[in-house]
């Protein structure tokens, strides 16, 4: 038929799906954030759910046993910002070239499901301050306006829960 014609011939860029992440927030189960640079070792955050509103924190290179109770709303927070982020647009090979990661983001599932994006550099387009995001396994890279790896800026213990003194 003429439209199944019509829908191989558009442009790759305007099939695919905008939002960068594709999964519920329910499914998720756990969020890693690393950020690396050429100086250092990746340096980053992982947040476990241990209940369905308890989360725990921990340096992204400690041991899981490691993991302080975190701020319930503070690791909503995360989790939110990263599940909000969509592709304003997307991004031709010339835009990317030779461009260096700057981290990693992975989402987990309590079935061992893993949603992960690679983070490439900070760049303006049309004036606009963004970064250049793909999915792990996909050649497309987008456009985002909001910084994946902010959460990677912070330590663990600005994410530890706040409990009164007893």
């Amino acid at each position: 038929s003429a439209g199944a014609v019509s829908l191989f011939t558009k442009d790759v860029r305007t099939m695919a799906d905008e939002q960068v992440f594709l999964v519920l927030r329910d499914s998720v189960s756990g969020v890693a954030v690393f950020e690396e640079g050429p100086d250092a070792e990746p340096r980053g955050l992982v947040f476990e759910r241990r209940a369905e509103e308890e989360w725990s924190v921990r340096a992204g290179a400690e041991a899981p046993e490691l993991g302080a109770p975190a701020d319930a709303g503070r690791a909503a927070d995360v989790l939110n910002a990263l599940l909000d982020l969509s592709f304003a647009t997307w991004l031709g090979p010339e835009e990317v070239e030779g461009a260096e990661r700057r981290g990693t983001v992975q989402l987990l599932s309590e079935l061992g499901e893993e949603w992960e994006i690679e983070v490439g550099p900070s760049m303006t387009l049309g004036g606009i301050e963004g970064f250049a995001v793909r999915r792990a396994g996909e050649s497309l890279w987008g456009f985002v306006t909001e910084d994946p790896l902010a959460a990677a800026a912070e330590t663990p213990r600005d994410y530890l829960e706040r409990r009164p003194f007893q």
